[in-house]
């Protein structure tokens, strides 16, 4: 896949998230954000440029209260990646 340092830092009191990463060439990439089963529940198709790119995605903060998934899906290659979230008590 020509993405790396993929990063999401998520905020749940204002339901976003941001993902950062670099790109080696312009590609269209599939975002998705799944609960713990693996059921998509945010989907985001951007066009990813050479260099850094930052996406934002809304979230349903009571879907990320425990498990999630991050996919990227860019042709025939899928990045995957599961999220445990942690509480800040």
């Amino acid at each position: 896949m020509s993405i790396t340092s993929i990063n999401l830092q998520t905020d749940a009191e204002s339901n976003t998230a941001c993902l950062t990463f670099l790109c080696t060439e312009e590609i269209t990439l599939l975002i998705q954000l799944c609960d713990a089963g693996g059921q998509p529940f945010n989907s985001k198709t951007t066009k990813a440029l050479t260099g850094l790119n930052s996406v934002a995605l809304s979230i349903q903060s009571d879907r990320v209260k425990n498990n999630f998934a991050l996919k990227i899906i860019a042709d025939d290659a899928i990045y995957h990646k599961t999220f445990k979230t942690v509480s800040k008590n």
